[in-house]
């Protein structure tokens, strides 16, 4: 075991002789924590994560879990020393005071719950920290109580989130609103000029317009989560099939697909071809775009996959450009999904 400083042996004293300091909603935060190099050890975390003796955890859920440890070490110690995460005064000072301050009850229990999984792998691998396993052993039962104790506050939060989202839910009137919005007619008018010429040079903001009014539309009909929508690629789209009057897509990648199979998107007859104009005459012509099927349905300009958060941004771009006032995501449509199937107003263009 490496030699510890004089400094460090006081905070590990005084954490071990304090009273003994959980589920889990991955963030991104504001937290600047690229200012020096990962420590090894968080480095590891991430693989020992996806590996059986971590879950095998997705690779994305692993990397947020590793960046909300990140985020607490940067809050808590300047100088970003591991064995600061084992200092129940300090997580309790800065971090716990701070997060009560910006976040919800359950992004505290996330961050929580990324800690314990710090420190079950710090019990499991035994890495070279200046921690003993007694020591990292009460810092879990500590962290677990410290997120029980939320519980009370989350169930408050969640009762009140859902009267706020039950309020601006997407009403029909709200749907009618958009279709008749000038940006949602000029994203349709121009649909119509594709699909009689093939000359039209496309430029960014009329990329993004047609993107997003598409991911809306999708959205109308089948209240998907965002990540569906980040993860659709053409090749799903290519290989659907015909049902009755209807055009469906299973997504393969997604959230649930482990507890549901692939996600069913269903689309009109008039969805399926602006989707079809928009592969065909847009999507392939942009500047950096790779011709692999596999590759994201709805791309951004630089023909990059856009993520889940990138998606939900895209479509309150198109909404607020469309006039509606309130917050739009997918859970409010999601939410709203007993509204009738939007029939689109703009067939009459065509």
């Amino acid at each position: 075991m490496m030699k510890m400083k004089k400094s460090t042996w006081k905070i590990l004293k005084k954490t071990e002789t304090s009273s003994t300091c959980d589920d889990v909603i991955l963030i991104e935060d504001d937290v600047d924590s690229s200012e020096s190099p990962d420590p090894e050890v968080l480095v590891r975390l991430s693989n020992w994560l996806q590996s059986p003796d971590g879950g095998k955890r997705d690779e994305k859920t692993a990397k947020q879990h590793v960046s909300q440890v990140k985020n607490i070490l940067s809050l808590i110690d300047a100088e970003r020393r591991v064995t600061s995460l084992f200092d129940c005064s300090l997580l309790n000072d800065k971090f716990v005071k701070y997060a009560e301050q910006k976040y919800v009850p359950q992004t505290i229990k996330s961050y929580f719950m990324s800690l314990r999984h710090f420190y079950s792998y710090v019990l499991a691998e035994k890495p070279e920290i200046d921690a003993t396993t007694e020591l990292v052993t009460q810092m879990m039962e500590k962290i677990k109580r410290w997120s029980s104790s939320y519980k009370r506050s989350s169930q408050k939060r969640k009762w009140e989130k859902m009267e706020e989202d039950r309020v601006e839910l997407v009403t029909p009137e709200k749907i009618q609103q958009f279709e008749r919005s000038q940006a949602a007619r000029d994203a349709v008018i121009l649909l119509g000029k594709l699909s009689g010429a093939h000359s039209i040079e496309i430029t960014q903001s009329q990329y993004t317009l047609l993107r997003d009014f598409l991911l809306v539309q999708i959205s109308i009909d089948n209240a998907n989560r965002a990540g569906v929508l980040s993860n659709m690629t053409v090749k799903e789209f290519q290989r659907g099939y015909q049902e009755d009057d209807r055009y469906i897509m299973n997504v393969m990648k997604h959230k649930t697909f482990h507890v549901h199979g692939p996600a069913q998107v269903v689309l009109t007859g008039n969805l399926q071809n602006w989707i079809n104009i928009f592969i065909e005459q847009v999507r392939s012509k942009l500047p950096y775009i790779a011709e692999d099927k596999e590759q994201p349905l709805f791309p951004s300009w630089n023909g990059k996959k856009l993520e889940s958060g990138q998606i939900s941004k895209a479509i309150q771009s198109v909404w607020k450009k469309a006039g509606i006032e309130g917050p739009i995501h997918s859970t409010l449509f999601r939410k709203g999904k007993y509204l009738p199937v939007s029939v689109s107003l703009f067939l009459g263009y065509f």
